[in-house]
């Protein structure tokens, strides 16, 4: 009931506090604006570590509900701009009493002033470096500096975060430094986006079962966007490189590549749209050698090609057999933790670099000279091929349903027992829009594992997911 009376309340209250959105409020040259959105999730989802036997590992099964409310207030004021946004979570879920806990922060926070030349941001806000968001897109606390011309635009992103330290884990004061910019370029009808990133990253925690003394890294790339032949064509290409100072041992060099293509078609005088689209990620194959070949990217969300959907909504988690006999697991650390237990985790970070919550934010490595079927080994980053296809039929100005098919593979397969594939996904999702300010978005997935996963937990059943999202939007 406590959650329930959660939900109600600070629906309602979002709801009062919208009022003012319906018109702006305007004295001398101030204008502000009040914006609210809440943000219901029903979920039902089952099997998400494909092994009964290893079903609580720090995942949550079953049917739960969350709800996120925002609340922001946008002003202007001449050359003058700033921005507040507050964010609540909650969610109940069946398997915890009185429901999983709740949270409230501040989401966004900055101020900024147009200078002519250029204009600037400061404070906690939302930056996306590359047009796939492979590299990086979210909210971070840092200085922007853009501007935009009728041939493109250019932006300078910095952000500095300083955590506290971490004894257990091996980690003292770890300051992390990203520098990124871009420029758009439209040439012919087309967008070009030329895009570089520095991270410098001070001592940072286990790597692969080392410790990491100091990460210097460097993402070039490109991405066009744009039509031709009536095709909607988002490309992209990424290369990463740089060092990691490793104790005791030296360095390793980092390698590693990335690579984006959508292609959709509306097809004329119909309803119709067919997308096809691909991700291509490096992985590396051994720890034992001084080179990391896994791509990683900083903080990525492809969450475009598939919206709801199993791959990107949470982690998959893997449990290996040993000796042939099916592991019976609580948690992936700790005494009764499972043998070689690793996530397939998209969320924020698309490839599934077999990371588990005690591993570090960067990891371009792998973490096994070898794969045994007697001692499983978390594999590291291995890579990924994503192959992906979609049906898009527009039933009426406002509802839109999609059938959408995913076929998920490992770049490299040596630390997977020699196998590839790691599953099919199959998406029916559904965008209904019955007014401006409401939106319905149904989903149902299934998530069919390839012989990867099929011969690590030495079972063949499938992890299913819906969700039905309702948002409320002023």
């Amino acid at each position: 009931m406590r959650k329930a009376r959660f939900f109600a309340l600070a629906s309602a209250l979002s709801l009062v506090l919208a009022g003012p959105a319906w018109a702006q409020v305007k004295q001398g040259d101030l204008d502000l604006t009040f914006h609210s959105q809440v943000e219901v999730d029903f979920e039902v989802r089952s099997n998400y570590s494909f092994n009964d036997n290893a079903s609580e590992i720090q995942t949550r099964e079953g049917f739960f509900t969350e709800q996120e409310t925002r609340f922001w207030i946008d002003a202007k004021a001449g050359p003058f701009e700033s921005r507040v946004m507050i964010e609540a979570e909650d969610f109940w879920d069946t398997q915890v009493a009185e429901g999983g806990g709740d949270l409230t922060n501040i989401e966004q926070a900055y101020g900024g002033y147009d200078f002519g030349p250029f204009k600037m941001r400061a404070g906690l806000q939302v930056f996306q470096l590359d047009p796939a968001e492979i590299v990086y897109i979210d909210d971070d606390f840092g200085v922007r500096l853009w501007n935009t011309y009728d041939w493109g635009g250019w932006n300078i992103f910095w952000v500095f975060n300083q955590e506290g330290s971490d004894a257990s884990a091996g980690t003292p004061n770890d300051d992390r430094h990203y520098f990124m910019g871009n420029l758009d370029l439209k040439v012919a009808g087309w967008t070009l986006t030329p895009f570089v990133a520095y991270v410098n990253d001070q001592s940072q925690g286990a790597l692969s079962g080392r410790v990491t003394k100091e990460l210097t890294a460097y993402w070039l790339g490109a991405g066009a966007k744009g039509s031709a032949a009536g095709i909607n064509v988002l490309a992209q290409f990424t290369y990463v490189t740089g060092e990691q100072d490793i104790e005791p041992t030296g360095s390793i060099d980092i390698g590693a590549w990335a690579g984006f293509l959508s292609l959709a078609y509306p097809i004329p005088a119909t309803p119709l749209t067919v997308e096809v689209a691909g991700v291509w990620m490096s992985g590396d194959d051994s720890s034992a050698d001084t080179d990391a070949e896994g791509y990683q990217g900083i903080f990525q969300d492809t969450e475009l090609l598939n919206p709801q959907g199993i791959w990107i909504d949470d982690d998959i988690i893997i449990a290996p057999r040993v000796g042939g006999v099916a592991q019976n697991c609580s948690r992936t650390t700790g005494p009764d933790a499972c043998a070689g237990t690793f996530l397939l985790t998209t969320d924020d970070d698309f490839s599934p670099g077999g990371s588990t919550s005690g591993t570090s934010d960067f990891d371009f490595d792998a973490r096994s000279a070898a794969f045994t079927a007697a001692a499983p080994t978390n594999p590291g980053n291995f890579g990924l091929q994503y192959y992906h296809a979609a049906l898009h039929y527009k039933v009426t100005s406002n509802f839109t349903v999609s059938a959408m098919f995913a076929h998920i593979r490992a770049m490299e397969d040596k630390l997977l027992g020699g196998d590839a594939h790691l599953g099919n996904e199959y998406t029916i999702h559904a965008v209904w829009t019955p007014h401006k300010y409401f939106r319905v978005t149904p989903t149902l997935s299934w998530l069919v594992p390839g012989d990867a996963i099929d011969n690590l937990v030495g079972t063949d059943d499938t992890a299913f997911n819906f969700i039905t999202e309702m948002m409320f939007l002023f």
